[in-house]
């Protein structure tokens, strides 16, 4: 809905957020692929973390609750860190 009806702010940011979720997705591939523990590892806790924030960015435009805005907080800043 934020992509479709959001001001173009919005709509930039959901788009960032879902290449970072489909990059995320090839990255945990290519790790697994290349038999790389470490890196897949990381890369599945990161894409967990970006999953996290992106649901709970959904959920604070649709809402607007406080707890999902520093749920998505949080979890991009796990996902920076991996």
């Amino acid at each position: 809905m934020a992509i479709a009806h959001g001001p173009v702010g919005l709509t930039l940011h959901a788009l960032v957020g879902t290449l970072l979720l489909l990059s995320a997705i090839a990255f945990v591939g290519r790790a697994a692929q290349a038999r790389a523990k470490t890196a897949t590892i990381l890369g599945a806790i990161g894409l967990l973390a970006i999953i996290a924030a992106w649901v709970n960015g959904a959920i604070f435009v649709g809402n607007g609750a406080n707890g999902a805005s520093f749920g998505m907080a949080m979890a991009a800043a796990l996902a920076l860190l991996c």
